[in-house]
């Protein structure tokens, strides 16, 4: 097994989370360095993998570059959304709706047995109802279809109502989560600063994209995309699932003239992080025990 798994790409890891690093570590399989060099406790690891449209076949060996680094400064936020909108029907989309749901009931009922084929289509009894509900909302549909608007709200003040508008809240889906992370990094020694350095460097290879395999520039392959977990928080926090990198901005000055003397090296090292995941969520992503809902 390898020592993180997607666990079905919601970011779960499989071990012990005080083991990740270390084993992460002990390991050949990628390079992989952390910030401070003493970094314990509470962490984030970020995994880049290969991107592959079918993000379940990239494995453990496919990871190319992995860091630890302390929990983002800017706190954690799991933000959820979900793509609702109000809407006006009208007499038609709401007149559609209903003959949508008769016609269902209908199809349902015949699917039962026991039906006739008049009766797999519409009784008399519900053909009736049906021109009469029609019938009824018929001068509706004149006043809010047909009739010019300043004529519509002539008849509607003189008669004191207005046609129903049939407002509906209407799921449009779910939109791809997103997410930032600012780290504030200060360096102690030489080694460290060096490491700040090449954490960024390491962090741009891998996110930017490579020529194609022929090397010249007529194409561009895929960046690698990020698998993040948070280490030491025992599935009390939210799980992420496959990411593309979408920007990293590095702040030199975060402290205004912080810099070591002789080296040149800044004393604080603040960086910036957005993140989109690959995949959306849905119901069954929270079936698992081990996921925090």
């Amino acid at each position: 097994m390898g020592i993180f798994s997607n666990s079905n790409k919601r970011g779960a890891l499989t071990n012990p989370p005080a083991q990740v690093i270390d084993n992460k570590i002990q390991s050949q399989a990628s390079k992989f360095v952390q910030f401070p060099e003493d970094l314990a406790g509470h962490s984030i690891l970020l995994n880049f993998v290969k991107y592959e449209w079918d993000s379940a076949t990239v494995s453990t060996e496919d990871t190319h570059y992995s860091v630890a680094l302390p929990l983002p400064v800017s706190g954690i936020v799991d933000n959820n959304q979900l793509n609702w909108s109000e809407q006006e029907l009208g007499l038609l989309g709401r007149g559609a709706a209903d003959i949508a749901g008769d016609l269902k009931a209908n199809f349902n009922a015949a699917m039962g047995g026991g039906t006739t084929s008049t009766q797999a289509g519409m009784s008399e009894g519900d053909a009736k109802q049906f021109m009469d509900k029609a019938l009824s909302a018929g001068a509706a549909f004149f006043r809010s279809e047909v009739l010019p608007s300043n004529l519509q709200q002539g008849v509607n003040a003189g008669l004191g109502n207005i046609v129903n508008p049939h407002v509906a809240m209407l799921f449009n889906g779910v939109p791809l989560k997103s997410f930032s992370f600012t780290w504030k990094l200060a360096p102690r020694t030489q080694n460290e600063s060096n490491l700040i350095r090449d954490i960024i460097k390491d962090i741009k290879k891998n996110i930017y994209p490579k020529y194609g395999d022929t090397g010249d520039s007529v194409y561009l392959k895929y960046p690698n995309v990020c698998d993040l977990f948070y280490v030491g928080s025992n599935d009390y926090l939210h799980n992420f699932k496959r990411a593309a990198v979408k920007s990293i901005n590095v702040n030199y000055q975060s402290e205004q003239n912080a810099f070591y003397a002789g080296t040149g090296a800044p004393a604080f090292v603040e960086i910036q992080m957005d993140f989109q995941e690959m995949e959306i969520w849905t119901s069954e992503d929270f079936d698992s025990a081990n996921e925090t809902t």
